[in-house]
C-alpha cells in the first residue's frame, strides 16, 4: 500500500507539472506520452504491473492460489521496468543521491530476490512458486495425523 501510495503521488504530481507534458493517458497507456516516450512507457508499463498485483492482493481470496502466485511474477517485471523508468526519464537518476537512490533500491529488490531463493522456507520446499499443492513432507505429516 505505501509503494502504490508513492507511486500514485509521483504520478499525480507528474500530470498536473506543467514543465513536462505527459498527459492524462500515459499514466496506464504506454507510448502515448510526447515527452520521452520510451521512457514514460517503461513507467506506465511498471505502473499497469504494480496495479495488476495490488488488485490481486485485495482479490486474493477470490482467485486459485495458482493464478494469485501467477500474477505475483510480475512484481520482478515491474522492478525492472520501473528502474529502467528511473534511468531513461529520471533527470536526476545518473548522478548523485537520485544514483544512488536508485541502485539502493535496485539492491535492496536484489538482496530480497537471492534470499528469497537461498533461503527458502521449508513449507515451500518441494513444490515451486507457481505450484499450489503442498510439499511431500506436509503431505506426509498430514497422512500420520489422520
Amino acid at each position: 500500500m505505501i509503494a502504490v501510495t508513492f507511486v500514485g503521488i509521483h504520478v499525480l504530481t507528474t500530470v498536473v507539472d506543467s514543465y513536462v507534458s505527459t498527459g492524462p493517458l500515459s499514466i496506464v497507456v504506454p507510448l502515448t506520452s510526447s515527452y520521452k516516450t520510451l521512457g514514460v512507457s517503461l513507467g506506465a508499463v511498471a505502473f499497469d504491473l504494480m496495479i495488476a498485483v495490488w488488485v490481486s492482493s485485495l482479490l486474493k481470496l477470490r482467485l486459485r492460489n495458482d493464478t494469485w502466485r501467477f500474477i505475483h511474477w510480475f512484481s520482478w517485471m515491474a522492478v525492472a521496468a520501473a528502474i529502467a523508468h528511473a534511468f531513461t526519464t529520471g533527470t536526476d537518476a545518473h548522478s548523485g543521491i537520485g544514483l544512488d537512490l536508485t541502485l539502493t533500491c535496485f539492491a535492496a529488490v536484489a538482496l530480497a530476490g537471492a534470499a528469497r531463493l537461498i533461503y527458502r522456507p521449508t513449507r515451500a520446499a518441494g513444490r515451486t512458486a507457481l505450484s499450489p499443492l503442498p510439499s511431500a513432507e506436509r503431505t506426509a505429516n498430514r497422512k500420520k495425523t489422520r
